[in-house]
């Protein structure tokens, strides 16, 4: 579904909060251009040429079940993914560290023992 920043960033709160003790949230980030497949592959000379063309990023949240999205304009880029990044800090007291298991050196023949056989 596609929310405001605001709403976004609230609902996406309440999805972290929600897989907290198991689960998984995704967040993609890519810039929107509008275009179809075939265009794409061959852009006309005039939009890659005209920097003031601004191309929107869409953001999107998901856990697999609760799809949320929405669209920022590059000159509110720099805001919102600083409100994001909050946003991620707070949550991330969730995860836990990967317990490694030390293993043992191995250790070396000695050159006598070799020498003696």
């Amino acid at each position: 579904m596609k929310l405001d920043k605001d709403s976004f960033l609230t609902r996406l709160g309440k999805l972290f909060e929600a897989n907290k003790t198991t689960g998984t949230v995704w967040l993609t980030f890519k810039r929107l251009t509008y275009a179809k497949k075939k265009e794409t592959i061959n852009p006309p000379a005039d939009v890659l040429e005209d920097p003031e063309i601004e191309f929107p990023c869409i953001i999107r949240a998901t856990n697999g079940k609760i799809k949320i999205s929405t669209l920022v304009m590059a000159g509110d880029l720099d805001k919102f993914h600083d409100a994001l990044t909050n946003l991620c800090k707070v949550h991330m007291d969730a995860l836990k560290k990967k317990e490694r298991v030390k293993k043992p050196k191995k250790t070396k023949a000695k050159p006598e023992a070799v020498a003696k056989s």
